[in-house]
Protein backbone atom coordinates (compact mmCIF):
# COMPACT_ATOMS: atom_id res chain seq x y z
CA UNK A 1 0.00 0.00 0.00
CA UNK A 2 1.88 3.16 -0.72
CA UNK A 3 1.52 6.26 -2.86
CA UNK A 4 3.36 7.94 -4.95
CA UNK A 5 3.07 11.37 -6.72
CA UNK A 6 5.16 12.31 -9.52
CA UNK A 7 5.42 15.95 -9.68
CA UNK A 8 7.43 18.68 -11.32
CA UNK A 9 6.46 22.70 -11.54
CA UNK A 10 7.81 22.12 -14.98
CA UNK A 11 6.62 21.12 -18.01
CA UNK A 12 7.52 18.96 -20.57
CA UNK A 13 10.07 16.98 -18.42
CA UNK A 14 8.34 13.61 -18.58
CA UNK A 15 5.97 13.02 -16.00
CA UNK A 16 3.20 11.93 -17.97
CA UNK A 17 5.46 9.66 -19.54
CA UNK A 18 7.31 8.12 -16.01
CA UNK A 19 3.74 7.76 -14.46
CA UNK A 20 2.71 5.29 -17.36
CA UNK A 21 5.55 2.85 -17.83
CA UNK A 22 6.51 2.89 -14.10
CA UNK A 23 3.25 2.02 -13.14
CA UNK A 24 2.89 -0.73 -15.77
CA UNK A 25 6.78 -1.53 -14.65
CA UNK A 26 5.38 -1.80 -10.38
CA UNK A 27 2.63 -4.07 -11.58
CA UNK A 28 5.05 -6.61 -12.97
CA UNK A 29 8.29 -5.68 -10.52
CA UNK A 30 5.76 -6.67 -7.92
CA UNK A 31 2.65 -8.64 -9.12
CA UNK A 32 0.34 -5.66 -7.74
CA UNK A 33 -2.83 -4.31 -8.33
CA UNK A 34 -2.38 -0.83 -9.25
CA UNK A 35 -4.45 2.68 -9.79
CA UNK A 36 -3.31 5.61 -11.62
CA UNK A 37 -4.59 9.01 -11.18
CA UNK A 38 -4.66 11.37 -13.98
CA UNK A 39 -4.31 14.66 -11.64
CA UNK A 40 -3.67 16.65 -14.59
CA UNK A 41 -6.82 19.46 -15.95
CA UNK A 42 -5.50 18.45 -19.24
CA UNK A 43 -5.66 15.02 -18.46
CA UNK A 44 -2.16 13.81 -20.19
CA UNK A 45 -2.59 10.24 -18.95
CA UNK A 46 -6.03 10.01 -20.52
CA UNK A 47 -4.52 11.80 -23.63
CA UNK A 48 -1.65 9.15 -23.85
CA UNK A 49 -3.86 6.29 -24.21
CA UNK A 50 -6.79 7.92 -27.12
CA UNK A 51 -5.39 6.38 -29.77
CA UNK A 52 -5.39 2.89 -28.32
CA UNK A 53 -7.09 0.59 -30.81
CA UNK A 54 -7.94 -2.30 -28.64
CA UNK A 55 -8.06 -3.74 -25.15
CA UNK A 56 -8.10 -1.07 -22.26
CA UNK A 57 -4.94 0.38 -20.59
CA UNK A 58 -2.88 -2.41 -18.35
CA UNK A 59 -4.25 -0.66 -15.26
CA UNK A 60 -7.00 1.47 -13.81
CA UNK A 61 -6.92 4.84 -14.42
CA UNK A 62 -8.86 7.58 -12.77
CA UNK A 63 -9.12 11.62 -12.96
CA UNK A 64 -9.36 13.55 -9.90
CA UNK A 65 -7.68 16.99 -10.49
CA UNK A 66 -8.71 17.92 -7.41
CA UNK A 67 -7.13 20.33 -4.86
CA UNK A 68 -8.51 18.08 -1.84
CA UNK A 69 -7.14 14.89 -3.95
CA UNK A 70 -5.07 13.99 -0.53
CA UNK A 71 -8.87 14.08 1.42
CA UNK A 72 -10.36 11.83 -0.39
CA UNK A 73 -7.77 9.49 -2.75
CA UNK A 74 -7.58 6.77 0.43
CA UNK A 75 -11.48 5.92 0.58
CA UNK A 76 -10.83 5.49 -3.64
CA UNK A 77 -7.57 3.74 -2.70
CA UNK A 78 -9.55 1.45 -0.27
CA UNK A 79 -13.03 0.50 -1.82
CA UNK A 80 -10.22 -1.00 -5.01
CA UNK A 81 -8.56 -2.70 -3.00
CA UNK A 82 -5.43 -1.42 -5.07
CA UNK A 83 -1.48 -1.74 -3.94
CA UNK A 84 0.15 0.60 -5.31
CA UNK A 85 -1.38 4.42 -6.76
CA UNK A 86 0.81 6.60 -8.54
CA UNK A 87 -0.24 10.48 -9.12
CA UNK A 88 0.49 12.44 -12.59
CA UNK A 89 0.33 15.55 -11.69
CA UNK A 90 0.06 19.14 -13.38
CA UNK A 91 2.40 21.34 -14.27
CA UNK A 92 3.01 24.88 -12.48
CA UNK A 93 2.37 25.91 -9.27
CA UNK A 94 -0.60 24.19 -8.25
CA UNK A 95 -2.97 23.58 -5.17
CA UNK A 96 -3.37 19.65 -6.98
CA UNK A 97 0.26 18.98 -6.97
CA UNK A 98 0.31 20.75 -3.45
CA UNK A 99 -2.38 18.14 -2.39
CA UNK A 100 -1.03 15.23 -4.40
CA UNK A 101 2.16 15.62 -2.00
CA UNK A 102 0.27 15.36 0.88
CA UNK A 103 -1.54 11.73 0.02
CA UNK A 104 2.02 10.29 -0.69
CA UNK A 105 4.82 8.17 0.58
CA UNK A 106 6.96 8.99 -1.99
CA UNK A 107 7.32 12.36 -4.74
CA UNK A 108 9.59 11.39 -7.87
CA UNK A 109 10.72 14.35 -9.03
CA UNK A 110 11.54 13.79 -13.45
CA UNK A 111 14.40 16.51 -14.09
CA UNK A 112 16.06 16.87 -17.30
CA UNK A 113 20.01 17.16 -17.05
CA UNK A 114 20.11 21.02 -16.73
CA UNK A 115 20.31 23.41 -14.74
CA UNK A 116 17.19 25.61 -16.50
CA UNK A 117 15.34 22.73 -15.75
CA UNK A 118 16.88 22.29 -11.77
CA UNK A 119 15.86 25.63 -11.39
CA UNK A 120 12.31 25.48 -11.95
CA UNK A 121 11.83 22.51 -10.01
CA UNK A 122 13.59 24.08 -7.17
CA UNK A 123 10.48 25.17 -5.76
CA UNK A 124 8.88 22.12 -5.32
CA UNK A 125 11.50 21.88 -2.25
CA UNK A 126 10.01 23.97 0.19
CA UNK A 127 6.54 22.32 -0.49
CA UNK A 128 7.94 19.11 0.45
CA UNK A 129 9.84 20.39 3.63
CA UNK A 130 6.42 21.89 5.14
CA UNK A 131 4.96 18.62 4.20
CA UNK A 132 7.57 16.52 6.30
CA UNK A 133 7.05 18.68 9.15
CA UNK A 134 4.14 16.51 9.10
CA UNK A 135 4.55 13.26 7.56
CA UNK A 136 8.64 12.83 8.16
CA UNK A 137 8.50 9.71 6.54
CA UNK A 138 8.20 11.29 2.84
CA UNK A 139 10.71 10.36 0.56
CA UNK A 140 11.74 12.86 -2.53
CA UNK A 141 13.47 10.72 -5.11
CA UNK A 142 14.53 12.65 -8.25
CA UNK A 143 15.49 10.83 -11.21
CA UNK A 144 17.08 12.27 -14.83
CA UNK A 145 14.48 12.52 -17.38
CA UNK A 146 15.11 12.68 -20.71
CA UNK A 147 18.53 12.48 -20.96
CA UNK A 148 20.48 11.75 -23.72
CA UNK A 149 21.54 8.50 -25.32
CA UNK A 150 24.70 6.61 -23.87
CA UNK A 151 26.22 7.28 -20.73
CA UNK A 152 28.77 10.18 -20.54
CA UNK A 153 30.55 12.28 -18.52
CA UNK A 154 27.68 15.02 -18.47
CA UNK A 155 25.29 12.92 -17.45
CA UNK A 156 27.40 12.09 -14.71
CA UNK A 157 27.79 15.47 -13.63
CA UNK A 158 24.28 16.26 -13.92
CA UNK A 159 23.56 13.41 -11.17
CA UNK A 160 26.18 14.75 -8.94
CA UNK A 161 24.88 18.57 -9.46
CA UNK A 162 20.93 17.24 -8.64
CA UNK A 163 22.11 16.03 -5.59
CA UNK A 164 24.12 18.92 -4.16
CA UNK A 165 20.93 21.20 -6.05
CA UNK A 166 18.04 19.41 -4.30
CA UNK A 167 19.65 18.77 -0.90
CA UNK A 168 16.97 20.56 1.74
CA UNK A 169 17.51 20.59 5.02
CA UNK A 170 15.09 17.97 7.03
CA UNK A 171 13.84 16.61 3.47
CA UNK A 172 14.57 12.58 2.55
CA UNK A 173 15.97 13.15 -0.44
CA UNK A 174 18.22 11.60 -3.16
CA UNK A 175 19.24 11.21 -6.43
CA UNK A 176 17.90 7.85 -7.90
CA UNK A 177 20.82 5.95 -10.16
CA UNK A 178 19.01 4.69 -12.94
CA UNK A 179 18.23 7.77 -15.70
CA UNK A 180 15.20 7.27 -18.59
CA UNK A 181 16.65 8.33 -21.98
CA UNK A 182 14.69 10.12 -24.50
CA UNK A 183 14.61 7.38 -26.55
CA UNK A 184 11.97 7.00 -29.93
CA UNK A 185 10.24 3.61 -28.13
CA UNK A 186 8.67 6.54 -25.92
CA UNK A 187 7.60 8.40 -28.75
CA UNK A 188 6.20 5.36 -30.56
CA UNK A 189 4.29 4.13 -27.42
CA UNK A 190 2.69 7.37 -26.99
CA UNK A 191 1.32 7.31 -31.13
CA UNK A 192 -0.18 4.04 -30.32
CA UNK A 193 -1.55 4.71 -26.86
CA UNK A 194 0.31 1.77 -25.62
CA UNK A 195 3.08 1.30 -22.52
CA UNK A 196 6.58 0.10 -23.73
CA UNK A 197 5.94 -3.18 -22.32
CA UNK A 198 3.59 -3.70 -25.06
CA UNK A 199 6.13 -3.60 -27.63
CA UNK A 200 8.86 -4.98 -28.68
CA UNK A 201 11.58 -5.37 -26.53
CA UNK A 202 13.64 -2.49 -25.97
CA UNK A 203 15.89 -0.36 -24.05
CA UNK A 204 13.41 1.80 -22.60
CA UNK A 205 11.61 -1.61 -21.28
CA UNK A 206 15.51 -2.09 -19.69
CA UNK A 207 15.72 1.36 -17.96
CA UNK A 208 11.83 1.05 -16.31
CA UNK A 209 12.67 -2.28 -15.21
CA UNK A 210 15.53 -0.96 -13.51
CA UNK A 211 13.26 2.38 -12.24
CA UNK A 212 10.79 0.27 -10.92
CA UNK A 213 13.05 -2.09 -9.11
CA UNK A 214 15.01 0.88 -7.56
CA UNK A 215 11.61 2.33 -5.91
CA UNK A 216 9.80 -0.91 -5.44
CA UNK A 217 13.03 -0.93 -2.87
CA UNK A 218 11.85 2.57 -1.52
CA UNK A 219 8.76 1.75 -0.92
CA UNK A 220 7.05 1.63 2.63
CA UNK A 221 6.11 -1.76 4.27
CA UNK A 222 2.56 -1.54 5.62
CA UNK A 223 0.87 -3.66 8.07
CA UNK A 224 -3.05 -3.58 7.14
CA UNK A 225 -4.88 -4.32 10.56
CA UNK A 226 -7.44 -7.18 10.53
Amino acid sequence: MSIIAVANQKGGVGKTAITIHLAHGLMRELSAKVLVVDADPAASVFKHFRRRKSGNPPFILTASPQPDLHRHLPRLFEAGAYDHCIIDCPAGASNITRSAMMAADIVLVPVQPSFCDFDSAEELMPIARQITEAKPDLQVLVVISRKLPGSNTYSREAKAAAAQFFATEGVNMRVLNQEITNRAEIVRAYTEGKTIYERPSNGSRVEFDNLAEEIAQCLPARTVAA
